[in-house]
């Protein structure tokens, strides 16, 4: 392997493959104000083609896949719930990486 490849490393599928117990590629979080931003990076993270030559890899991170779907956005999905706290604990639990969309909103928002 080339020593500037950034994805692999020596105990490469060894551990456990993290990425097969989450439902979610990530969860993301922005302010009310954000949400056309929200709406746009959500479309590009999903729609995003991973380069060939990295689908399925095996990282201690898990295989590499193919897509970066699906991602939750908590603007849109936590809308009905009737527990907020006990939903974003469950779907941050079920995502395997948090973005965040920071803004003087965001900074602002509870």
């Amino acid at each position: 392997m080339d020593s500037d490849d950034a994805t692999s490393d020596d105990g490469a599928g060894e551990g456990p493959d993290e990425t097969s117990t989450f439902r979610y590629r990530a969860f993301l979080s922005y302010s009310h104000t954000d949400r056309n931003w929200g709406r746009w990076l959500m479309r590009r993270l999903e729609t995003y083609r991973v380069p060939k030559r990295l689908v399925g890899r095996k990282t201690h991170r898990g295989v590499v896949p193919a897509k970066l779907a699906p991602i939750f956005r908590d603007r849109d999905e936590l809308s009905s719930a009737s527990d907020l706290g006990d939903r974003i604990r469950q779907v941050l639990e079920d995502s395997a990486a948090l973005i965040v969309i920071t803004s003087p909103a965001y900074a602002r928002s509870r």
